[in-house]
């Protein structure tokens, strides 16, 4: 597989919605910088970025601190996954923004009624980031393989639509997508399978099929019955 998210990169100074396009992306921070921008005033870098830090809006500011409290210098070390959602607004449009889904350094999950908009609230949801899936290994291990590829056959031999309920599940989105990079062969030690799930899928949609017009034709009820 051969990826073309990086073309689509905003030419930014910062961590953008866009980025997050391709899925949730789980960070661990390595440093924090409070400035006097009114707009912008933290700078979350994190290992990977590029050059690229996540700048949380209000909102997400206010999220941190209810669950990591206000003083940023503990933060480094720590990680959230961050997701686009594409239902933020922005002067009235929906422009899509950054949002956090979950944490470490969290025993149990949360909810904060948060101000999104003047004198509007909205609830905000985090759940706690295992210490283990914070970061996403380079090479995942032969049984994290072998236990990926036996949970995608299972759910290609259900037909297509299982295979895309399974593809699209929180577990799979997990992990900054572990599961799915595993099928598509874009890490290392593992080969593209989609193909291979893809023709599961259909040869099962198609067993489906006959074995529904052989159950309700009657004709071949009728020859059953000679």
């Amino acid at each position: 597989m051969t990826s073309i998210l990086h073309t689509i990169a905003a030419k930014s100074d910062q961590l953008n919605a866009e980025d997050l396009i391709g899925g949730p992306r789980t960070i661990t921070i390595t440093g924090v910088r409070v400035n006097n921008s009114e707009d912008q005033p933290v700078w979350i870098s994190f290992e990977g970025d590029n050059g690229k830090p996540f700048k949380p809006c209000k909102t997400m500011r206010r999220l941190l601190i209810r669950v990591w409290g206000d003083d940023s210098s503990v933060y480094a070390g720590r990680a959230m996954t961050l997701y686009l959602d594409p239902e933020v607004k922005y002067g009235g449009m929906k422009v899509g923004g950054i949002r956090i889904s979950a944490m470490s350094h969290l025993d149990k999950p949360q909810s904060f009624f948060l101000t999104e908009t003047r004198g509007k609230k909205k609830q905000h949801t985090v759940t706690p980031l295992q210490a283990q899936s914070a970061a996403l290994p380079n090479e995942p291990t032969a049984d994290v393989i072998n236990e990926v590829l036996q949970d995608a056959e299972k759910a290609a031999r259900g037909g297509v639509e299982e295979f895309t309920k399974w593809w699209n599940s929180p577990q799979v989105k997990a992990n900054n997508s572990l599961a799915r990079k595993i099928v598509s062969g874009s890490l290392p030690g593992t080969e593209d399978r989609m193909s291979a799930m893809q023709e599961i899928a259909a040869k099962a949609d198609e067993q489906a099929q006959d074995d529904a017009v052989t159950e309700d034709d009657p004709f071949s009820s009728k020859v059953a019955a000679e």
